[in-house]
């Protein structure tokens, strides 16, 4: 550091015997630019640190310390500034703000990997907006430019987004024609999962309520029973056991649950098989729909009362636990406290359990030091997989105002297979959801809320 400032007072110096009224300007603001200077590199540095930080805490997910730490009021370069921004605005399902912050940055951007990662948020932003054009432009830039910066599940997640925003890039946006509260009957099925009543056109149908659905989906023939046109070409998603299952789509109309209308709600058509849960020796369940993002969020709330009733908007219902939420490519994250740590869950109402992940595994080793491995059988879109798991007898998932306790959650020891999945703690299913009298997803404040059993 000596050695730096040496050279900066010899540089003043020596431009100061140019003449004798330069030396006396320069030498009497000599202090002030080196105070100057020495801000600028302190600054410059500690921007640098915080930068490392917040990537840091953005590749692993930490959002309420990124929030934390970006809200301190950190002196970050303009760009930067608005890149995380953007992508918390994006997590927190504000997609509008967040399209507009990082359509500003991204041509500000230097470093790659933010580079990269803008796009990835921007691209799910229009995908969010029903602007599904731009988003095939943006994940086409990446793959050309950018896909050096994505391990092999990053690359082929944008290569099948890809895909599937070529097909819809000059599908119609999906509109919401809806105001007040509407009270539906729901129903259960055979594995406890809540089926709601749709109605399209004359027919209605009951399908599957899933969060863990990044599209609405329905089978083949479904789609030709509501004499819907499917797309010429084909994509390909990623099953509930990482298998790659080809689809088509198709623009439903209009979609109305009760009241509550929409209309040009985007489909995945998948052929009946991939729909077919197997269930041991018996002959496979046949799932006919799935309700899904993003219709579902095109709600500020949505309220299921037990088995039997489903609120869409209404009243905040006091005394709820809460947990923040956030979306991750149209697909809802729950954070809750466990041992001492906040761990993202995702969550999928299709879900009939909980399960817990490798990642869960090696967060708490102490705990299954002295357990059994058991096998374990999960099943979803794309077939079922066997595998072996440790059992925890009890979790604590801990929120604002009280805590909910799981019984008996399968932690596996190995990935699934499924990258959504492993890059996660786990998955929270309806075992969670049916803890209390009544559950809300608070798409609004992205908060999920839960009341206790009495």
């Amino acid at each position: 550091m000596k050695k730096s400032w040496s050279w900066i007072w010899l540089g003043i110096v020596l431009a100061g015997f140019t003449s004798a009224t330069t030396e006396i300007h320069s030498l009497a603001a000599a202090p002030r630019q080196l105070a100057q200077a020495t801000t600028a590199r302190h600054e410059a540095s500690d921007a640098s640190e915080t930068l490392k930080v917040l990537d840091s805490l953005l590749h692993d997910k930490e959002y309420p310390e990124l929030e934390r730490k970006f809200g301190t009021g950190a002196q970050l370069p303009s760009a930067e500034r608005d890149y995380f921004a953007g992508v918390l605005a994006n997590r927190k399902n504000r997609s509008r703000e967040s399209a507009a912050l990082l359509e500003r940055t991204l041509p500000l951007l230097k470093d790659r990997q933010r580079i990269e990662a803008c796009m990835e948020a921007l691209a799910d932003d229009y995908q969010k907006l029903f602007r599904y054009a731009d988003q095939a432009r943006v994940l086409a830039d990446i793959q050309e430019h950018y896909e050096d910066q994505l391990d092999a599940a990053g690359r082929k997640s944008v290569e099948d987004d890809f895909q599937l925003a070529q097909l819809l890039k000059t599908a119609p946006a999906q509109t919401v024609n809806f105001d007040g509260s509407e009270t539906l009957t729901i129903r259960r099925n055979r594995f406890g999962l809540a089926e709601v009543p749709v109605t399209i056109g004359e027919r209605t149908e009951w399908w599957i309520f899933d969060t863990g659905a990044s599209t609405t989906t329905i089978t083949t023939s479904t789609a030709k029973r509501l004499g819907l046109e499917l797309s010429k070409g084909t994509a390909k998603t990623q099953g509930a056991t990482g298998t790659d299952i080809a689809l088509r789509t198709a623009i439903i109309p209009q979609l109305s649950l009760g009241k509550a209308e929409l209309r040009n709600v985007a489909a995945l058509v998948l052929d009946d098989g991939s729909l077919a849960i197997p269930v041991g020796e018996d002959k496979p369940y046949q799932i006919e729909g799935i309700f899904g993002f993003p219709a579902m969020a095109a709600f500020d709330s949505i309220t299921f009362f037990g088995d039997d009733k489903m609120v869409i908007g209404g009243e905040t219902l006091a005394g709820s636990i809460s947990f923040p939420m956030y979306l991750e490519e149209n697909a809802p994250r729950i954070l809750a406290k466990v041992g001492g740590r906040d761990l993202l869950f995702t969550l999928d109402s299709g879900a009939a359990i909980s399960q817990f992940t490798e990642k869960y595994y090696k967060a708490f080793p102490d705990v299954f030091a002295t357990g059994q491995k058991a096998s374990f059988s999960f099943s979803g879109a794309g077939g079922s997989k066997e595998t072996k798991v440790y059992t925890q007898k009890t979790v604590e998932l801990g929120g604002d105002g009280g805590s909910v306790r799981l019984e008996g959650v399968a932690v596996m020891t190995e990935p699934t297979g499924n990258h959504d999945l492993d890059v996660h703690y786990g998955n929270l299913g309806q075992d969670l959801l049916r803890k209390g009298r009544n559950f809300t997803l608070d798409f609004q404040h992205m908060r999920l809320l839960t009341s206790p059993a009495k």
